[in-house]
């Protein structure tokens, strides 16, 4: 292309530039110019410190502009006279106020570029070497801050963690001359003292991972940075670093903070995004015209510091006792009672808490069962006084059925002794009296049998009993008081034979309190003067019942009635009712208490209907 046509193709394209940009302000502009990649995590965490100084300093009021020169792969000089010409054209009408420089190839081109593009305008590089510091402090209205990265310091780390390790493994780029890691040759040498050094640099990657799965068991790896290998093959030198710990033998130890991470023990390890924020600080200096323009002094340029991976030390088994004093130790993975201390706390307190409520439960049970025992006992006495009580009351009728089969059997012996003295003894007829007086016999043991059981003293024996024989049993056993009393004692039974599975002293109590009872709330100037026991089959049983033609129970009293010690009679003992209601509720029922047909009280229950075996 003929220089004028080239020269006119340059212009418009400037002019276009030109009409694209916005209208320059008060505000600052600001180019970061990088040699590498800024994908980089460490060219992230450098830009993130020197962002966030600029937007604290200025806020809105500052532009940056970032450029990747890719020199590494891109070094010859025609690459870099295009570049120039290029940000000629792409910057003609932007009014730069500083110029960074990110590594010692990107500073010797801002130098070098500032001739022809950017004259007069401040320059700050990050990092470099010494002869391209000391260049563009000659250049003038230049400075900046060297990175110095303390690979002798990492190494006395793993010395110190790994005191037995003998052979230490070098792997990296050949050159780190432009890597930043100024001093490395000289921390090497000094290592060699100590171990047994491995070269491990500029290899192929595919060759690196096989040496260090093959690394004697006493070995340490120092990591500065591969980007390009023997091989040429360029890599992330974070990704690379990831994959040699993997494979490595032995632990792995690096100098940079975005090393961390990846699998690396740690080291004294520097900070990248710091130095980027001491950068920014050089540049607010520079924009405002305080910038001194000098070499660093050898001192200075470190901002590193102890750092190791948690997880890494469990997997070397490193005891933290030998971190030394000031590590941080990072990506620790909180304990169980660490990550959930509140909520294991919270939890113990409320077992604890639940836990004492329960026991104290147990104990209240225990004493609850103690205490019920001990009333069931008192109960038990109770209702066998009160048994032994209805005996008494019921002594007069249990003499007159006791009479009647005593008066008989006299009889019937008086017979039988003229029988046999009877010439010839009539024999037939004799043992037809002592039939009688066997009979009349089994007729008093039964009256005495009644009377005992009222009062035995026994536990409660379920067994099947005929509720219409009981009935029976009762209105006869009751048949004396009752006649003194004037009152009438009739029965309401079904017409089928009913059975109930129940113990019969307790039914038979039950019936002997409930008709004493309704006897004794008859008045004597009643003119109806009627207790009737009933036993009906219903729906989900038997209902027994006993009625009588009282005046009935007050509906205040209803709920009262069954309490123990509680009674409407001037010589009451307030313990019938109460037994009734126990022994009722132990066979799973209920008593309840209504107005009988007469015009009284009537006491009933319903109990299940027994099935009886043929």
């Amino acid at each position: 292309m003929p220089t004028r046509i080239r020269a006119q193709w340059l212009a418009l394209v400037a002019v276009l530039l030109a009409l694209a940009q916005p209208a320059a302000g008060a505000g600052k502009s600001v180019l970061l110019l990088q040699q590498d990649d800024d994908a980089w995590p460490a060219y992230q965490a450098f830009y993130g410190g020197f962002q966030s100084v600029l937007a604290r300093e200025f806020g809105a009021d500052v532009v940056i502009y970032r450029e990747n020169l890719d020199i590494r792969r891109f070094p010859d000089a025609a690459y870099r006279d295009a570049l120039r010409r290029w940000y000629l054209v792409k910057y003609h009408a932007v009014p730069l106020d500083a110029i960074v420089a990110l590594g010692p190839a990107t500073l010797n081109f801002a130098v070098a570029a500032r001739r022809d593009l950017w004259q007069a305008v401040p320059v700050v590089f990050a990092g470099g070497n010494e002869e391209t510091a000391a260049a563009a402090a000659a250049a003038g209205n230049a400075t900046g801050l060297m990175l110095r990265v303390e690979s002798g310091k990492t190494l006395a780390l793993a010395r110190a963690l790994f005191p037995h390790a003998r052979h230490l493994a070098l792997v990296g780029g050949r050159d780190v001359r432009d890597d930043y890691f100024l001093g490395f040759e000289k921390a090497i040498a000094q290592a060699r003292q100590d171990f047994s050094v491995i070269d491990l640099r500029g290899l192929p990657m595919a060759e690196v991972l096989t040496r260090v799965a093959e690394l004697p068991s006493d070995s340490i790896v120092h990591y500065t940075s591969i980007s390009v290998d023997g091989a040429g093959q360029r890599f992330v030198p974070r990704e690379a670093l990831a994959k040699i710990a993997a494979q490595s033998r032995a632990p792995v130890f690096g100098d940079l903070d975005s090393y961390l991470d990846t699998g690396a023990v740690g080291g004294h390890m520097t900070d990248i995004r710091a130095f980027g924020a001491a950068v920014a600080m050089r540049v607010v200096d520079a924009l405002g015209g305080t910038a001194e323009s000098r070499v660093p002094r050898a001192g200075e340029g470190s901002w590193s510091a102890p750092v190791v991976d948690w997880r890494a030390l469990q997997r070397w088994g490193v005891d933290e006792g030998r971190l030394p004093p000031g590590t941080d130790v990072r990506l620790r993975v909180p304990s169980l009672w660490e990550e959930h201390r509140g909520a294991i706390a919270g939890t113990t307190a409320a077992f604890g808490l639940l836990l004492t409520l329960v026991l104290w439960l147990l104990h209240e049970r225990r004493r609850r069962i103690r205490a019920e025992a001990e009333a069931g006992a008192r109960m038990t006495e109770l209702a066998r006084a009160n048994r032994i009580s209805a005996a008494g009351e019921l002594a007069a009728a249990i003499a007159h059925d006791l009479g009647q089969p005593l008066a008989a059997i006299q009889s019937n012996v008086e017979s039988i002794e003229l029988l046999l003295e009877a010439d010839p003894p009539r024999l037939d007829e004799a043992r037809a009296a002592l039939a009688d007086v066997r009979r009349d016999d089994q007729r008093a043991a039964d009256v005495i049998g009644g009377l005992r059981s009222l009062y035995r003293k026994s536990e409660a024996r379920p067994d099947l009993v005929r509720v219409d024989g009981l009935v029976g049993d009762m209105i006869r056993m009751a048949a004396g008081i009752a006649t003194r009393r004037r009152v009438l004692i009739e029965s309401d039974l079904d017409p089928r034979p009913m059975t109930v599975r129940a113990d019969a002293i307790q039914l038979q109590q039950v019936f002997v309190n409930l008709m004493l009872n309704a006897l004794d709330a008859i008045p004597d100037e009643a003119v109806q003067r009627r207790v009737v026991l009933s036993a009906r089959r219903v729906e989900g049983g038997i209902r027994l019942a006993v009625a009588d033609s009282g005046p009935g129970v007050p509906e205040a009293d209803r709920a009262r009635i069954f309490e123990p010690f509680y009674t409407t009679k001037a010589n009451g003992t307030g313990v019938g009712l109460a037994i009734v209601r126990r022994i009722v509720e132990s066979l799973g029922a209920r008593v309840d208490v209504s107005r009988s047909p007469a015009g009284g009280a009537e006491f009933s229950f319903v109990l299940p209907e027994a099935a009886v075996t043929p």
